[in-house]
Parts: C-alpha cells; sequence; structure tokens
C-alpha cells in the first residue's frame, strides 16, 4: 500500500489544478508548462510523467508522450493506466505493441 505525504497531496492536487485548468481553456501547450514545472519539483511521482505523457499525446508528440509514459512505469512498473496508454500512442502510431519499454 501507497503512503501519501502531504508534499505528495498537495503536488497531486497541483497536478489535478493544471490539468483542469488546461481543458478550460482548451490550451493543451499552458497545460505542458504547468506539467513541466510539476515534473522539474518532483521527478519521481509516476502520476506527473503520466500527466506529461497524456498531454502530448493529445498534441500528437508521440515520442515525447512515450518516453514521459516509460518515465512513469520505470517510476511504477504496475502503473496500469500509463500501460495502457502507451499502447494506445503505440496503435496509432501504427507501431503495435512491438516497441520495448526503454530505461
Amino acid at each position: 500500500m501507497e503512503t501519501t505525504t502531504p508534499e505528495r497531496q498537495a503536488l497531486r492536487a497541483a497536478l489535478e489544478s493544471a490539468i483542469r485548468q488546461g481543458r478550460q481553456t482548451g490550451n493543451p501547450e499552458e497545460t505542458l508548462t504547468a506539467v513541466d514545472a510539476l515534473a522539474a519539483a518532483s521527478p519521481n511521482l509516476p502520476e506527473v510523467w503520466f500527466a506529461r505523457g497524456m498531454v502530448l499525446a493529445d498534441l500528437q508528440r508521440y515520442p515525447e508522450a512515450i518516453a514521459s509514459l516509460d518515465r512513469a512505469l520505470i517510476l511504477a512498473p504496475n502503473f496500469r493506466a500509463a500501460k495502457a496508454q502507451r499502447q494506445q500512442i503505440l496503435q496509432r502510431q501504427g507501431t503495435g505493441g512491438g516497441a520495448r519499454l526503454r530505461r
């Protein structure tokens, strides 16, 4: 079971706020800037890398999205949503599931 520290809770709240704001404004570049700042502040939080991957996928920046999802999976190998999103991006690119997790 994962322990949640107040710092981690605050980072998750900031991440959710950045994503919500980006959806409201319809500006994924703005969301990416906010998520990048959170990734710099907390590089060991897999949810940040997952969110970054999702935003990059929305921007059709697939290689960067895969790299961010890979980072999330390195930090949390059983992160099912990251695995599923990664697979969807690979399928969108027509590479199927053949690409290996980069470490």
